[in-house]
């Protein structure tokens, strides 16, 4: 799914700082990378070596909880940096207000992509793109990335309609089998081949 959304080619070099027993940096950012051939720079996170590691080594892609983006986008020497080979700066895990989003987005160079998934769906999900931050930042997005299917349903499992809550549902081949010797989770999390997440939603009038 990332080498697909994030266009990840042998010639990228993905740029890892977060914990390999996480499993968004270890599935999506590692493994993604080593899919498509690509380079992975492994390290440890501080807003320096966030900045510092994408400028000498010249990575292209980078995945990082909202916090990363927020420190780094406060260190008074970012300018100094060369940041250009830097193609997408991915952030999730967390919410992120609209006006920390446009900030960020005004001091990076590159694509600020948004994803929402979780552990249990691959993790898999949505995606809110470059393009779509102008009108719904602090949004998750509007589709499925490839091969996930997603829902807002009501109680009885029927989709809800425009801003009504409700919660996400999503079907993905990456989905899991279950939750280790917890049939009773398991059962109550998968239903009909769909993942309930739990999370609470609302769909506006685009989508």
């Amino acid at each position: 799914m990332f080498a697909y959304e994030m266009e990840i080619r042998s010639s990228s070099r993905m740029l890892i700082l977060m914990p390999l027993t996480h499993s968004a940096p270890l599935n999506l950012c590692l493994l993604g990378a080593v899919y498509a051939g690509a380079t992975s720079v492994l390290g440890d996170f501080t807003p320096q070596n966030l900045i510092g590691l994408a400028a000498r080594e010249k990575t292209t892609h980078f995945f990082g909880a909202p916090v990363a983006f927020l420190l780094a986008a406060q260190l008074p020497d970012l300018a100094n940096y060369d940041l250009s080979a830097m193609k997408y700066w991915i952030y999730g895990g967390a919410p992120m207000s609209k006006e920390a989003v446009l900030k960020v987005q005004q001091i990076l160079p590159g694509q600020l992509v948004s994803v929402y998934g979780l552990t249990e769906a691959g993790p898999n999900g949505v995606a809110l793109y470059s393009h779509e931050h102008g009108e719904k930042a602090g949004s998750i997005g509007r589709y499925g990335t490839v091969n996930a299917v997603l829902k807002v349903v009501d109680d009885q499992g029927r989709e809800v309609a425009p801003g009504e809550a409700g919660e996400i549902i999503i079907k993905s081949a990456s989905v899991m089998s279950g939750y280790y010797k917890n049939k009773e989770a398991t059962a109550e999390a998968l239903k009909d081949g769909w993942l309930y997440t739990g999370d609470i939603a609302r769909i506006d009038e685009d989508g």
